[in-house]
């Protein structure tokens, strides 16, 4: 995830944790790389209608 996005595997931890937000083309990045909109970031993951893992 790092590599393909950019961002380091620190920046990419506290934003899953929720320690701190990203910048919108941050999250464009991250969408563009699990090939999900990235409105489904922030849906639960069972109504994305991605499995969950």
């Amino acid at each position: 995830m790092a590599t393909a996005t950019g961002l380091s595997v620190e920046s990419i931890s506290k934003i899953e944790r929720g320690i701190f937000g990203s910048k919108f083309g941050n999250l464009e990045k991250i969408a563009e790389t699990l090939k999900v909109q990235v409105r489904e970031l922030f849906q639960p993951n069972n109504q994305t209608g991605h499995p969950t893992q």
